[in-house]
Parts: C-alpha cells; structure tokens; sequence
C-alpha cells in the first residue's frame, strides 16, 4: 500500500512538474514573440520610399508610350529599386541575428529557415518596403491604419496584411518572423515589387 502511494505521489509530481515545463515554455515563447526588435537603424525612410515611387510612375509613364520588352522593364525598375535592395540586405542581416536565437526559429523547418537566410536581391527589395512601412507611420504604439488599409488593397501586400492585423507592430519577433517566412517562401520578381510600391504609396498617400 505505501509502495502504491508512494508511487502514484511520484508519479503526480513527475507530471505536474513536466506540465509546468510546457506551461512555462509556452509563457516564455509567447513572451518572446511579443518582444520588439529595435530596427530603428535600418528601417529606410519615407522620403527614399517616395524618391522611388515617383521614378517608378515617371518609368510607367514612358514605357506606357512604347511596346514593352519584359526583360528591359524589369530591369529599369531594378535600377529604380536599388536603394531598397540595399536597405533590405542591411535589415535582413539584423533580422536574422535576433530571429534566429529565438524560439520560434527553432520551430521552423529546415525549408523555411534556408528560404528565409537565402533571399534574392528582389525579396530583400520587398523586405525593406515593408518594413519601411513603419518610418511612415506617425504612431508610436501601433502602426497607422491607414497603413494597414493599404496593405489590403496593394497587390502582392495582402499577407503582410493578415501578420499586423494579428500582431501589434511589425518590429515584433513573431510578425518579424511571419514576415520573412512570407517573403522567403514567394519571389514577386522586380516588376511584382514595382507594382505593390506603387500600388501602397498612391493608397497611402492618395495620388
């Protein structure tokens, strides 16, 4: 009877104390996905963005006067694009220095986390975008709904609409993570980027 009791005690505590692991594993990642990235430094800002939404409408503008060679259009909005792409590399360096200690990196598949370390030049373009976002917001607690109205709206933005509709900011490691998943895992290509730029700014700012 005591070796009974004794056992079952054991075996009481043995789970209490594994269910208080998970419990204090979950609080902990939650916690962790709440934290906010100080990106600051490498967020691009509003008047770069503008710079490049209007060589993007004048490029429109005159290849909208002209036979259109795929080729030729990507790679002027590639040029047009250019600050962006270094913004994005800068900014996807940092991001992974701090996603990758974290962890819901370590809940990542190997697919996901070799997508999101190998972005190619266009999707460190979009990432800089997105997150340049945030320069544009006035508000200092969450971002501007107007941002997030435009991201609905803006082709090639809608799932970055659903990750700030469900995270407080974007600076979060949980919506950082989200973030560069998305990204990682599609190629919008140079003229994809183009469009959704041109498409969030005139939302945006009403032109």
């Amino acid at each position: 009877m005591k070796k009974k009791l004794f056992f079952s005690l054991a075996t009481l505590t043995l789970f209490v104390a594994f269910t208080g692991c998970i419990s204090s594993d979950e609080s902990s990642m939650d916690v962790e996905e709440e934290q906010k990235l100080d990106l600051s430094e490498y967020i691009i800002d509003s008047l770069t963005i503008m710079e490049v939404f209007h060589k993007l409408t004048d490029l429109n503008n005159e290849y909208a006067r002209q036979v259109i060679d795929p080729y030729q259009y990507s790679q002027s909005i590639k040029l047009v694009i250019e600050p962006l792409v270094h913004n994005g590399r800068e900014l996807h360096s940092q991001l992974m220095k701090s996603v990758t200690r974290t962890q819901m990196y370590e809940s990542l598949s190997l697919e996901e986390r070799v997508q999101i370390a190998r972005l190619e030049e266009s999707q460190f373009a979009e990432l800089s975008f997105i997150f340049g976002m945030e320069s544009i917001s006035s508000n200092d607690v969450s971002i501007d709904p107007r941002v997030v109205a435009c991201l609905g709206v803006a082709t090639g933005a809608a799932g970055f609409y659903d990750i700030i509709l469900n995270t407080k900011q974007l600076g979060s490691v949980a919506s950082a993570t989200k973030a560069l998943r998305l990204i990682g895992r599609r190629a919008l290509g140079w003229i994809g980027v183009g469009i959704m730029v041109v498409d969030f700014t005139k939302c945006y700012y009403g032109n």
